[in-house]
C-alpha cells in the first residue's frame, strides 16, 4: 500500500471515530435515533478506510450490509414508531435518502468488483477487459433483465414509500435486492454460487425475516403480512435447495476428477494390502508379490481405502 492510500486510510478511520464519538455523546444526552443513525454512518466510514488496505472482500461487503440493514431498521423506527421524529421533514429526508443510497451503492460496488475480478483473471483488468465484461453481461439477457427489474422495483418502492409510508414498500426493496444479486451471479449455464453470493443472499433473506418479525403491524393489512411470510419462506426454501444441489454437484465433480486421476490398484490376494498406481506405473511392470509373500492382482477400484 503506497503512502497516499495509507494516509487516506488513517484520515477515514479518524473521521469515522470522530463521528462515532461525537454522535454517541449526543445520543447519550438526547436519546435521538438520528444520532444513532449517524453513528452507523461513522462505522461505514471506518470500514471504507480499512477496505483501502485490504480491498473490498466478501467480509467487507457483509459488514457494510449489516450496518446498512441497521440503518433501515432505525429508519423504520423513526418513521413508524417515533411519530415526533417522523413529522420532521428534514429528518425524514435524511433517513430516507442515506439508507437506500448506501444499499444501491453497495450492490453497485459488488457488481463492479465482480467485473474487475473476472477481467483480471485474463490480464491486467484494464478498460478493454472491462468493456468485454460489459458486452458479455449484455449477451446474457436473463442477467440484464433480472438486474433491471430489481432496479425498477427499488425505484418504484421508494416512490411508493415516500407517499404512503407503508412497510410493504420497504419489504419490496428487500425483494428487489434479491433480483439484483441473483441477476449479478446468473450465468448462461446457471447461477454462479460463490461465497459472496451465499453471504449476500443470507444477509438479504435474514433481513426479510427480521423485518417481518419486528414490524408486522406496520403493514397495511394481515393479507400483506401473510404474503410476505409466504414469499420469504419460499425464497428461503429455494435458496437452501439451490445451495444443497450445488454442493452435490461439486461433490460429484470432485468424485469424477478423482476417478479420472485414478490409475488403479495392485491388491494382495493374501493380506488385502494395496498399492496405488501412479500415472507412469503399468500393472504388468509392477512388482508381482506383496511384502507378505502374497500375489498382487490389479483392480480398477477398491472399496476400502483407509
Amino acid at each position: 500500500m503506497d503512502k497516499n492510500n495509507r494516509n487516506l486510510k488513517i484520515i477515514l478511520i479518524l473521521i469515522g471515530l470522530a463521528i462515532i464519538l461525537g454522535f454517541t455523546t449526543s445520543f447519550i444526552q438526547s436519546k435521538s435515533f438520528l444520532d444513532l443513525f449517524l453513528i452507523t454512518a461513522g462505522i461505514m466510514v471506518i470500514l471504507v478506510g480499512i477496505a483501502i488496505e485490504r480491498g473490498e472482500t466478501p467480509t467487507y461487503f457483509a459488514l457494510m450490509f449489516i450496518v446498512n440493514i441497521l440503518q433501515w431498521f432505525i429508519l423504520i423506527y423513526m418513521l413508524f414508531i417515533n411519530s415526533t421524529t417522523a413529522n420532521m421533514v428534514f429528518v425524514t429526508l435524511i433517513t430516507l435518502s442515506i439508507a437506500p443510497v448506501m444499499t444501491i451503492y453497495l450492490v453497485h460496488r459488488i457488481f463492479i468488483t465482480n467485473l474487475k475480478s473476472n477481467g483480471t483473471n485474463q490480464g491486467s483488468g484494464n478498460y478493454a477487459n472491462f468493456v468485454d465484461q460489459i458486452k458479455l453481461m449484455l449477451n446474457n439477457k436473463a442477467k440484464v433483465i433480472l438486474i433491471y427489474v430489481g432496479i425498477v422495483i427499488i425505484l418504484g418502492c421508494l416512490a411508493g414509500f415516500s407517499q404512503s409510508k407503508s412497510a410493504e414498500y420497504l419489504y419490496g426493496i428487500l425483494i428487489a435486492l434479491l433480483f439484483i444479486v441473483y441477476g449479478n451471479y446468473h450465468e448462461n449455464n446457471g447461477t454462479n454460487i460463490t461465497t459472496s453470493y451465499i453471504i449476500l443472499m443470507c444477509i438479504i433473506i435474514s433481513s426479510q425475516w427480521l423485518f417481518l418479525i419486528l414490524f408486522p403491524f406496520q403493514f397495511s393489512g394481515l393479507d400483506s403480512v401473510i404474503l410476505g411470510y409466504t414469499l420469504t419462506i419460499s425464497i428461503s426454501m429455494y435458496f437452501v435447495l439451490q445451495v444443497a444441489i450445488n454442493d452435490i454437484k461439486n461433490l460429484e465433480k470432485r468424485r469424477m476428477e478423482e476417478e479420472r486421476e485414478n490409475n488403479g490398484y495392485m491388491v494382495c490376494t493374501r493380506c488385502n494390502r494395496y498399492y496405488k498406481l501412479k500415472s507412469d506405473d503399468l500393472p504388468e511392470n509392477f512388482q508381482k508379490h506383496c511384502e507378505c509373500g502374497g500375489k498382487l492382482k490389479y483392480k480398477d477400484m477398491i472399496w476400502d481405502q483407509s
